[in-house]
């Protein structure tokens, strides 16, 4: 079951189990297994014929990145203690609108994720509520579903002992301007997509043009880093940890694959519209097999260049 995208793709509600008391949770790590046994670190046994590790997966790299501090700046996510150490390390970007003409009008040294959010707000109303889920005392009735409003709030997305979000241009290079001008270092497949395929070829293709500075576009460092914000930031707002998302620690696309694999297309100069006809393209979905032939096109549009 997808529970983290809320699809129940099984005859029966496994709640109902847990309702039933027929699946009980347990608070507590395993700390050894004899025979058939398992004991739990509240002391408790359990008498298991089979034990299965659902352990999930880091999202931070396990390579160790020198020196001290270089990680951040990278734009890894790391351990917080506080929020004010958040907007310290990761948030504190401010927008030089002398350096781009086209950018919000009266911004100046405001800070960049104020403005990200106001973005987002105007593009995307919807986002300025949070689900939030109400439990029933007598543990039998229906669970309550409510929204609130969460732009403006005092509470920061991520919570003490969280980790701080990816900060990566386009989720795959640093923003940092040094390692703009460097080109030796991105990383693929730190998002969560059921797109996977579709995604990763987009994003392999976008990385070699990157390190081989092929883009369609050169890169201009105050708007990468600006873009990188305001992206980072709408992924915290779309599928935040009250809805079961991933966003505050990196970049959820369940929802948002396609837009995402079209956005790394334009900036290679390939067209986003993989099927025959508009019609197609508005009523069907995308699927692996529409983008058949990307990197002969890709090659297409170097040759093209090269002339």
């Amino acid at each position: 079951m997808g529970n983290s995208l809320s699809i129940h793709n099984y005859e029966r509600d496994w709640f109902e189990y847990v309702r039933k008391g027929q699946i009980v949770i347990h608070h507590a790590d395993a700390v050894s297994l004899r025979d058939t046994t398992v004991q739990l670190s509240n002391g408790s046994d359990l008498r298991a014929d089979a034990l299965v590790c659902c352990t999930g997966w880091k999202c931070t790299p396990p390579i160790k990145f020198e020196p001290e501090g270089i990680s951040e700046e990278i734009g890894l996510p790391r351990k917080v203690k506080s929020y004010q150490k958040i907007q310290d390390n990761c948030v504190h970007f401010l927008y030089d609108e002398s350096s781009h003409k086209q950018g919000p009008e009266d911004q100046g040294d405001q800070d960049l994720k104020s403005w990200a959010h106001a973005q987002i707000r105007a593009r995307c109303s919807q986002l300025g509520f949070l689900p939030r889920r109400t439990l029933p005392e007598d543990g039998k009735s229906q669970v309550r579903w409510s929204l609130y409003p969460k732009f403006h709030s005092d509470t920061h997305l991520a919570l003490d002992d969280r980790e701080a979000p990816y900060r990566l241009y386009r989720f795959l290079v640093p923003a940092s301007p040094r390692f703009l001008k460097l080109r030796n270092i991105g990383f693929i497949g730190m998002h969560r997509s059921i797109h996977a395929v579709i995604v990763a070829q987009a994003q392999a293709l976008w990385l070699t043009a990157f390190f081989e500075d092929r883009l369609r576009e050169k890169l201009d460092s105050q708007v990468v880093i600006r873009e990188t914000v305001l992206h980072t930031e709408y992924e915290r707002l779309r599928r935040p940890r009250e809805s079961g998302g991933s966003g505050a620690s990196f970049p959820d696309l369940m929802f948002d694959s396609i837009p995402y694999t079209d956005l790394l297309l334009e900036d290679l100069g390939l067209r986003i519209l993989r099927k025959l006809t508009l019609w197609e393209n508005i009523v069907q979905p995308h699927l692996p097999v529409d983008y058949r032939g990307l990197i002969e096109e890709w090659r297409a549009e170097k040759v093209k260049k090269e002339v």
